[in-house]
């Protein structure tokens, strides 16, 4: 198998799936950070800390989902048929 060639059948389901994690981090951001105690100041950044990774990463599974769906829609549109190209620029080799 090329390195060009995937199985849209095994590939199809997977931008629902990282989609529907992305959702799940994006709900775990919203834990309220708590209002009493001797640790709050410590506790409400670990909760901001944790908040933003968990957006950072829903961010990029989304990212992907999309680059999949792409990829997707290109590999339809091309009949199964991709074909690298390579348009040589002068200058690139000295």
């Amino acid at each position: 198998m090329s390195d060009l060639e995937f199985d849209p059948e095994v590939i199809g389901p997977l931008p629902a799936g990282l989609r529907e994690r992305q959702a799940d981090l994006a709900a775990a951001t919203t834990l309220p950070s708590p209002d009493t105690g001797a640790s709050t100041a410590a506790t409400a950044d670990a909760v901001r800390g944790l908040s933003g990774q968990a957006l950072g990463l829903s961010g990029r599974l989304g990212d992907l989902a999309d680059a999949v769906d792409a990829s997707l829609t290109t590999y339809a549109d091309s009949d199964g048929v991709v074909e690298r190209s390579f348009a040589w620029t002068p200058g690139w080799f000295g």
